[in-house]
């Protein structure tokens, strides 16, 4: 369950395409017209913090960080539980292979709920979270 295809179709938009993207291009100091791709393969060779990566996100209408809230209900209306999800890409990530990102990339790193590798907690006493599908998923496993 994700939406890894519609993500994928916008990996070749630049950032700053919404008013959204255009501010946190210019918090961040990103140069205007940086790709989601060339953002993501940044990320990955040199993490960012994980407020950032939520900026980032959340910046993005093409993101939809409570797909997991929105899609349960409709889950549970016919007998489905979400019981699993997938926590992170790799638990280390300082000993992973980098993957190379590109307009063709499958983004499956995108709804994972951890995101070590891609970002980091500023108190290093956590793996960093993903922007609202974290959240989201420990409310339906609270209820």
């Amino acid at each position: 369950m994700s939406l890894i295809w519609k993500w994928q179709a916008h990996l070749g938009d630049a950032v700053d395409s919404s008013d959204a993207g255009k501010a946190f291009v210019k918090a961040h100091n990103i140069p205007e017209g940086t790709t989601v791709a060339q953002f993501l393969e940044a990320a990955f060779q040199n993490p960012v913090s994980e407020a950032e990566w939520k900026g980032f996100l959340a910046s993005q209408p093409w993101f939809e960080g409570h797909y997991l809230a929105n899609i349960a209900p409709m889950l549970e209306a016919n007998g489905v539980k979400l019981a699993t999800y997938a926590l992170t890409w790799n638990p280390s990530p300082e000993s992973a292979t980098r993957p190379a990102i590109t307009n063709r990339t499958v983004p499956w790193f995108l709804n994972q709920l951890l995101v070590p590798g891609m970002a980091y907690s500023p108190d290093k006493s956590r793996l960093p979270e993903n922007y609202e599908l974290f959240d989201d998923y420990v409310k339906l496993q609270n209820r």
